[in-house]
């Protein structure tokens, strides 16, 4: 296995591959540079559905543009706004079958803008009340925000019911990056 292999982020995405089908429902709740966002579209498909939420306008810039340098299907809908809107009424399609986080920075921006562990919170309750059974959040976790690592991790132990959570990373390394996987049991 490649050291790409084992970033949290390529994680992520095998764990989500094994759950969104073509014409499945995705949400990239943090574009970023829009890696995840492009991953979901293709693995979605023409037939899929795909939302793509950040902060910045330069990541939303960022996405849109590699949406269009890789071709990717029409079936992705991108918008300026805080994934803390999760909770509110109409902003998500009532089952959604994958959310994907990448917490933290832009990478590449030099902007040190980024939500906050509360924000963070209310978007995470807003994805469990619209994960569809089978479905599978991913929270991709870097030790620069204790807060949100904590906040997280705390949402992550509390949950009950259907919702199951999981951490993933590497052991022989110090204050890693890891990964948060949260699955809603099959109904």
């Amino acid at each position: 296995m490649t050291e790409a292999e084992l970033r949290v982020s390529e994680q992520a995405k095998r764990i989500v591959s094994g759950v969104l089908r073509s014409g499945g429902t995705a949400v990239d709740a943090t574009a970023g540079n829009g890696h995840d966002t492009l991953f979901l579209s293709q693995t979605a498909g023409d037939c899929g559905q795909v939302l793509a939420f950040d902060i910045q306008q330069e990541a939303v810039d960022s996405t849109r543009q590699r949406l269009a340098d890789a071709g990717a299907p029409d079936n992705t809908r991108i918008q300026l706004k805080n994934n803390a809107c999760f909770a509110d009424e109409g902003v998500l399609p009532e089952t959604v079958d994958v959310f994907m986080y990448n917490l933290g920075y832009l990478p590449g921006s030099g902007s040190r803008l980024a939500t906050t562990a509360e924000d963070t919170l209310a978007s995470l309750q807003g994805a469990a009340g619209h994960l569809a059974p089978g479905g599978v959040i991913t929270i991709c976790l870097y030790p620069h925000n204790p807060e949100e690592i904590e906040t997280v991790e705390k949402w992550c132990a509390g949950l009950t019911g259907s919702l199951s959570a999981f951490r993933i990373e590497r052991m022989n390394r110090s204050r890693p990056p890891y990964l948060a996987v949260v699955v809603k049991e099959d109904a």
